[in-house]
């Protein structure tokens, strides 16, 4: 990939962290609500971690159209299944969720380090997995979108910068 496309790719997430963040304005900051901050750190750290220690060999994969078509391939096929399989949810809000729930959906989310695979599929079945409803599930993956999509962003502005200084 050339510089363009990686920049135009920073782009297009920097635009979704905006988009989250306009569409959930008033919940995304109520600050007298700490707990759902902690919780959403929480379940961005293992994306934080696993993401700075396999970056080089994520950056490997990415050029491997047929690992791609096949994880997409079995990513959809889970999707079909979804809800027979997770259709009994006991968290429907944010006063309800763990901090151990909210950490495995976070490693649930990590799957999307794999090519191919939706970050937000992934963390929406984990959190479907950890007992969240369907609606739930998605707006906590909407607003664990932001600080994880804001870390890669700052971590491919970063290291564009270190290119460059070479």
């Amino acid at each position: 990939e050339d510089e363009f496309v990686k920049m135009y790719q920073v782009s297009i997430q920097f635009g979704a962290i905006l988009a989250v963040v306009v569409l959930y304005w008033k919940k995304f900051f109520d600050f007298k609500n700490v707990g759902f901050y902690v919780k959403l750190a929480v379940a961005v750290l293992p994306a934080l971690i696993l993401g700075k220690l396999f970056d080089d060999k994520v950056e490997a994969v990415m050029e491997k159209p047929l690992y791609i078509a096949i994880v997409m391939i079995l990513g959809g096929i889970v999707l079909i299944f979804i809800d027979k399989v997770f259709n009994h949810p006991t968290v429907f809000n944010d006063k309800e969720l763990t901090i151990k729930k909210a950490l495995t959906i976070g490693f649930w989310q990590c799957l999307a380090m794999m090519p191919g695979t939706s970050r937000s599929a992934a963390s929406i079945i984990g959190g479907m997995q950890q007992g969240l409803s369907r609606n739930f599930a998605a707006e906590f993956s909407f607003f664990l979108a932001v600080p994880t999509m804001l870390a890669v962003t700052i971590g491919t502005i970063k290291g564009k910068n270190k290119k460059a200084m070479k």
